[in-house]
Order: structure tokens, then sequence, then C-alpha cells
């Protein structure tokens, strides 16, 4: 809602990015690809947003199975082809999964950690996203701050936060 205020009125300035796959409507949260789940995030994200359109809609990692499957794509299709396109593109976060959704469903883009510690995705990813126009959005670009140097090997963080256990294979500073 905060940022649908901010772009009012100024909303041919930006492109507008969002996600779905995580259902937190309902408790405990979930992750949730279903058809019906995923245009109910659709609607609610316009609504909070304040707009008639997304511009990049993500798809917030999700399980190779689902990918596999081909369906998580079908609502995009429908939406695309009922005239008005409030989806234009559609994401997928990580590397071996970025690769079969661009054998399946053709993404726009694929959303995949990289950084100085994680850089697989250059071998083969990058250059298949290349290769068939696909953009990369790299994620994690710090490694979730490890790479600042702010955490020693003493920091500690609270019960689910993924830096909980740190990084394999990296050195804190002192």
């Amino acid at each position: 809602m905060l940022l649908g205020r901010a772009l009012k009125g100024r909303r041919q300035e930006v492109v507008l990015a969002t996600k779905g796959g995580s259902d937190f409507y309902h408790d405990p949260a979930r992750l949730n690809f279903t058809e019906a789940h995923l245009m109910f995030a659709v609607e609610e994200s316009l609504k909070r947003l304040g707009t008639d359109r997304i511009d990049l809609y993500q798809l917030h990692n999700p399980p190779f199975s689902i990918i596999e499957s081909g369906r998580v794509f079908e609502p995009f299709g429908k939406i695309k082809s009922a005239g008005e396109d409030p989806l234009l593109r559609h994401l997928h976060s990580c590397s071996q999964e970025g690769l079969l959704a661009m054998k399946i469903g053709k993404p726009a883009t694929i959303q995949v950690v990289y950084n100085y510690l994680r850089r697989d995705a250059a071998e083969e990813l990058f250059p298949r996203a290349i290769a068939e126009g696909v953009g990369i959005i790299a994620r994690e670009p710090l490694a979730n701050g490890f790479l600042t140097g702010k955490y020693t090997k003493d920091s500690v963080f609270p019960v689910g936060d993924i830096r909980i256990n740190g990084l394999p294979n990296i050195r804190l500073s002192s």
C-alpha cells in the first residue's frame, strides 16, 4: 500500500516487480503454486500496489516438480490471452530450476543466487540464458550480509533466520 501511494501519478516511470507462490494469507504460511492461489495473489498485489498491471511477476522458489509439470505457467498464459496483461513476465529462482524453466516455460527472466561465494550459475545457466534472450537477476549479491564484514564467527541470528547456519566454506572476520 505504501509503495502504491508513492507511485501514484508516477507509475509510467517505473518497472514494477512483485512475486507470488508464498501463501501468507493462511496460517501457517506455505508454498502454494496452484492456479487459484496465484490468480488470487496477483489480484491482491494489484490492489496493494494500486495499479492495473505488474511489469515483472516472479515465482518465489517454485519446487523443481512444479516447474517440471509446466502447470505453473498456465495461469500466466490465460492472463496474457485475455487481452489486458497485468503480468508481463515471470521468473524462477535457482540455477537448476532456471534451466528447466527455460526448457518448459520460456520465462522472461530468472532470479538466481549469485555472489562471490556462489558463482556456479555462471557455468551453465548464464550462457544458456544469454543464448535464449532470458534476463538474469542476481539474488543475494552480498551473501545475506556475510560479504559485508559485518558478521563474525560469533554472530548470533534469531531462530528462523536463513543466516543461522552461516555459509559453508567462508571465513568470517574475527
